[in-house]
């Protein structure tokens, strides 16, 4: 037999991600409204609080984080068995929009929008906090086979350390975000897209 009938070539593939991100606990759109050959389609999350982070300086990165325990007896040299003592999904990347909601979401800060008045310009204001702020996020991305596939969790948090720098022609602003799963692992869910609809 030849190696080559040992994999599919089709399946090695690039790709780039969005991610969108709401109030912890905000549910992904009912499946049946996704329009799996464009996964990228907007109109999926635009009647929910679940919006696009935007551009990013070299993608997202989805890391799953696990610590184990090995059980070790002494009739054997090798281990009798592993436990899972913690676990968690990580949704990280710079933010290349330098704007008030990426601030936010670096800084675990609050954020109030004031409106213009005759005296004063409108402007938004972004509040770090003490108190761990919550959000649901979504990653969507595209599969082999073209349709879409999306890593959701109903909590994360997003308390990764921040610095900006300010050059003037050296490289763009960023803003670090990296989310953390802070929920139950049977609620973290990957969807994998394998066929459209049927006619």
């Amino acid at each position: 037999m030849a190696i080559g009938s040992l994999y599919n070539a089709n399946n090695v593939i690039v790709g780039q991600a969005a991610v969108f991100v709401g109030p912890a606990g905000t549910a992904l759109p009912a499946l049946a409204g996704w329009n799996v050959a464009d996964p990228f389609d907007a109109n999926f999350f635009a009647n929910s609080n679940l919006v696009p982070i935007g551009a990013t300086d070299q993608g997202w990165q989805l890391g799953f984080n696990k610590s184990t325990q090995v059980i070790q007896i002494e009739e054997q040299s090798t281990p009798v068995g592993t436990t899972i003592t913690t676990q968690s999904v990580q949704i990280s990347a710079s933010s290349a929009e330098d704007v008030a909601n990426s601030i936010a979401l670096a800084v675990n800060g609050t954020k109030t929008v004031t409106a213009n008045t005759a005296n004063t310009g409108g402007f938004t204001e972004v509040n770090p906090t003490d108190t761990v702020l919550y959000y649901a996020a979504a990653m969507v991305t595209t599969n082999p086979a073209g349709f879409g596939r999306i890593v959701y969790a109903p909590k994360f948090t997003s308390l990764d350390n921040a610095t900006w720098n300010a050059r003037r022609a050296a490289e763009k602003r960023m803003w670090p975000l990296q989310f953390s799963t802070v929920c139950k692992p049977s609620e973290i869910r990957i969807i994998e897209f394998t066929s459209p609809p049927s006619a």
